[in-house]
């Protein structure tokens, strides 16, 4: 930590980076590098007829991730928590520890941008009426931390394998679950 961008506090930029790296561990959507599946890439989902209307291809559930991408960075660039409700199902879990994690860098008036995730894959592993479940692997980009005394750019991300849970709602699809799969 001995190279802290020019004006900012040594001590601030280990925090920053402290919580990028946390936010790492929350953060749990994918970005707009989304590229649909090779043909012939296995992408499971069951018939129509099954799910409803929630059957898809993979690179149908990679545009309606990269729209939910696009509105959570949006949420972070501004700080405005209410922004979450357009990419979190109300009431989950993974809602309040998104919410808390802004909550934290706004009370520490941190500004994020460029909280995007590039995606590596999307499978859909199984569909019912109104929910679908995929398993992605992707990678969080370096965001950029703005603070009163200067801008930070914090550590990319691995590539890590989640089951994401959408469900859908009668203002359009949310995230309902997030699960970090081992591997």
């Amino acid at each position: 930590m001995d190279d802290a961008p020019e004006g900012v506090p040594l001590d601030q930029a280990e925090d920053v980076i402290r919580f990028g790296l946390c936010l790492v561990g929350v953060v749990l959507v994918c970005s707009g590098a989304a590229q649909p599946p090779a043909a012939g890439a296995p992408s499971r989902s069951v018939p129509a007829a099954e799910a409803g209307a929630v059957a898809a291809p993979a690179h149908h559930w990679a545009r309606v991730l990269h729209r939910l991408d696009r509105r959570r960075a949006r949420a972070y660039a501004s700080a405005d928590l209410r922004v979450l409700r357009e990419v979190y199902l109300a009431g989950s879990a993974v809602l309040r520890r998104d919410r808390a994690v802004l909550r934290a860098y706004a009370k520490r008036e941190i500004r994020l941008t460029g909280v995007r995730f590039e995606l590596f894959a999307v499978r859909t592993r199984t569909t019912s009426p109104g929910s679908v479940l995929l398993r992605v692997v992707d990678r969080l980009n370096r965001p950029t931390a703005h603070t009163e005394t200067g801008v930070v750019t914090l550590p990319q991300d691995r590539a890590t394998r989640w089951s994401i849970r959408l469900d859908r709602t009668r203002v359009g699809w949310r995230i309902a679950a997030v699960r970090r799969v081992a591997g």
